[in-house]
């Protein structure tokens, strides 16, 4: 089937996070969002911390091991070569 909306976005910002932690003004940077829009993304982020895929420590942003096999696993799925 295809992808969500929802699910397209969940993909992006786990590649975008990568497993090395980045600040939150560096995501901000990565997407190319304003620094004014920071709360809209921890809200953003929320869910996926949730489901224990990102952590977010200090202002600081990482893709845990479990959103790691999430994205590897996804990508695999639709046949789609990850660097992640």
């Amino acid at each position: 089937g295809g992808l969500s909306r929802e699910e397209i976005e969940t993909l992006c910002i786990l590649h975008a996070v990568s497993a090395r932690a980045c600040s939150v003004a560096e995501l901000l940077a990565r997407f190319g969002i304003s620094s004014a829009l920071e709360s809209a993304l921890l809200d953003a982020l929320a869910p996926l911390v949730a489901r224990g895929w990102i952590a977010v420590e200090g202002g600081r942003v990482s893709r845990t091991q479990a959103g790691s096999d999430r994205l590897a696993g996804r990508l695999a799925e639709l046949g789609v070569a990850s660097r992640a």
